[in-house]
């Protein structure tokens, strides 16, 4: 087989020249050149004629030098009439349209041939064996090394054996939280496309996870199918805070929902949650649940309130909202029950699960033809703030609602024997747990938040404990 080399045009000799290297002392010429032109500029400036003159015929005579050897051909070397180097010879320069050989140097054009002086004896010698002149072939030189084959499937050709086809594995199909529960039926509120309200706000949903002692606390808040389906929509004005003593003898909670009249019930409501829960961590740190005042409590919660409105040129009245808060001990007595104290102005409500049920402990169900409206709101009522304390047994379950929730928890078909199933077993994942409150049913349109304390938690929680679907 003829090496595929041979059924290559030949290359041309220039793309195989090295490139010409300037010799030392043409560098040196060149410099010196430059250097006495200086030196004869400064003379001809200082008015020194005779070293100017000097200077000049040195920079010319070293210019005349470097520019003679720029331009100087190199030679090059004769090649010796003995040498057995061929030399390629195209199809042009042989006339034979299917020749593409070597030619011996010194020889004319045409085919190759080998002349028996080339192989005549020397002296005192015998001719050559031509079985010893060896045959070409084609072998990589050592700039053609062959790389090693890359990783991956083989390259020879396989068309003659069968390949048995491996079947692709089928795609991983994303993971997906079931769809919300809905109660009763779908709203059109409950399906439409969330909006963004203008300007800056807080977020449409907020969710929080934490331990303390042997309490396990899920949180979440999220806007209302009311306000985000809005255009512009309006931001959400439930409000939630978590807060402990330095010590970690105490959980506290603070939970507050802005008023709908007001334009900025949402600043309203993170004001005093905020404040509420800073204060009582420093009551609680100074003496327990006895050193609690609940009236400089409410006092210093709606001066702040107060202050911040009025440093942003907003009315009292533009940051209404109310407030409900709560203090669990971490540890339990010997016989596993605790007390708990908590306050509260307006209808956010306390709910107990105990034995499989939810239980109202704070706040009423809402009657009336206005079943919205509020008879005490901060900062304009702080003194009709109402307080209570009682026991919680080893395995309460304390939720702490706004009355988007507690509504659902008393009117709605279905509401409360699914949240008394969710929170009967162990805390779920924090997203999990807001994925609950996102549900659907005729009429829920407002913001929710709830805060869940699980008393005596113990074995696994967070992630691996949840399964990631409703019971």
């Amino acid at each position: 087989m003829t090496p595929d080399w041979q059924d290559r045009p030949p290359s041309s000799p220039k793309s195989f020249a090295e490139p010409r290297r300037r010799p030392i002392a043409q560098w040196i010429l060149l410099v010196v050149a430059v250097l006495f032109a200086c030196l004869a500029l400064i003379a001809a400036i200082v008015r020194m004629p005779v070293p100017g003159l000097v200077a000049l015929v040195v920079a010319l005579a070293a210019g005349i030098q470097f520019w003679a050897g720029v331009n100087r051909k190199p030679r090059r070397p004769e090649q010796p009439a003995s040498s057995r180097i061929r030399r390629w010879t195209s199809r042009k320069q042989s006339g034979d349209p299917g020749a593409q050989t070597f030619q011996p140097p010194g020889r004319g054009d045409g085919e190759p041939e080998i002349d028996e002086e080339d192989f005549a004896p020397g002296p005192g010698g015998s001719p050559p064996d031509r079985s010893l002149v060896p045959a070409m072939e084609s072998r990589p030189g050592p700039g053609l090394r062959t790389a090693p084959p890359p990783p991956g499937p083989s390259y020879r050709d396989t068309s003659a054996t069968p390949v048995a086809v491996k079947p692709e594995a089928p795609a991983a199909q994303a993971y997906r939280l079931p769809d919300p529960p809905v109660f009763s039926g779908v709203s059109a509120p409950g399906q439409a496309a969330w909006h963004l309200p203008v300007g800056a706000a807080p977020s449409g949903l907020a969710a929080d996870a934490a331990r303390l002692g042997d309490l396990e606390v899920r949180a979440a808040s999220m806007v209302g199918a009311g306000h985000r389906c809005e255009e512009p929509a309006g931001p959400r004005q439930d409000a939630y805070a978590l807060g402990r003593t330095p010590d970690g003898q105490f959980l506290i909670i603070a939970v507050a929902d802005g008023v709908s009249q007001s334009p900025r019930s949402d600043l309203g409501a993170r004001v005093a949650v905020s404040a509420a829960a800073r204060e009582l961590g420093k009551m609680l740190a100074s003496g327990g649940m006895p050193a609690i005042d609940t009236e400089l409590l409410y006092n210093i919660v709606v001066g702040e309130m107060l202050g911040t409105g009025r440093d942003r040129g907003l009315r009292d009245e533009d940051i209404c909202s109310i407030l409900i808060v709560a203090v669990i001990p971490t540890a339990p007595r010997s016989d596993g029950t605790r007390l708990m104290w908590t306050s509260w102005i307006g209808d956010v409500s306390l709910w107990i699960h105990r034995e499989g049920a939810l239980h109202r402990v704070t706040g009423r169900e809402k009657e009336g033809l206005d079943r919205n409206a509020l008879d005490a709101v901060l900062p304009f009522n702080p003194d009709r703030a109402e307080e209570y304390a009682f026991e919680l047994a080893p395995s309460d379950r304390v939720a702490v609602v706004t009355d988007g929730l507690s509504d659902s928890l008393s009117s709605i078909s279905g509401a409360a024997e699914f949240f008394a199933r969710q929170w009967a077993s162990s805390a779920p994942h924090p997203a999990a747990f807001l994925h609950s409150l996102c549900y659907d049913g005729p009429g829920q349109t407002d913001d929710r938040t709830a805060v869940v304390v699980w008393c005596g938690a113990g074995g696994p929680t967070g992630p691996a404990a949840h399964a990631g679907r409703w019971t």
